[in-house]
């Protein structure tokens, strides 16, 4: 098996650990969304849960800007490029926290704790939460069509029993 130092995180030392987790890795994960370490097994980075982080980091960047930060290309990933469209818009905490998720050097990713913590910052405050319009199955419910789910309406949609 692989040289686990604790439960869930692997250090690859021999080839043929290498050429396990390879194929754990293709067999169980979308390039898309793995982490550097577990494209480029010769990093020297342990696969641990760093790459939960990392894949938390793509999670946010699709549902911020509605696509993903990667290319099907492995070299792009190990190297972390990625471009942060200009729109839409978001507070420089939000990008700083999502590039920390994004983190090439899989020590210097937050850990899930202070990931977080920095997630935390984004909360409203229960004051800031009662200014908001309620989300109820009345205002969400009466969509049938796929392009009817970004036309919110103003008002919530009332259903009639006749």
């Amino acid at each position: 098996g692989i040289n686990a130092e604790y439960m869930g995180t692997y250090r690859l030392c021999t080839a043929q650990q290498r050429q396990q987790a390879s194929e754990d890795i293709e067999r169980h994960t979308t390039l898309l969304y793995r982490a550097p370490e577990m494209i480029n097994l010769y990093s020297g980075h342990c696969i641990n849960e760093a790459v939960d982080v990392w894949a938390l980091g793509v999670c946010l960047f699709y549902l911020m800007y509605f696509q993903l930060p990667f290319e099907e290309q492995s070299l792009q990933i190990i190297n972390g490029r990625y471009t942060i469209p200009d729109h839409p818009e978001y507070p420089q905490p939000l990008k700083a926290l999502l590039g920390s998720l994004l983190t090439v050097a899989a020590p210097q990713r937050p850990d899930i704790w202070a990931a977080a913590s920095l997630m935390n910052a984004f909360h409203p405050t229960p004051a800031e939460l009662l200014q908001r319009p309620a989300i109820t199955s009345a205002n969400i419910l009466p969509y049938q069509h796929e392009e009817d789910l970004f036309h919110f309406p103003t008002s919530p949609v009332s259903h009639s029993t006749t």
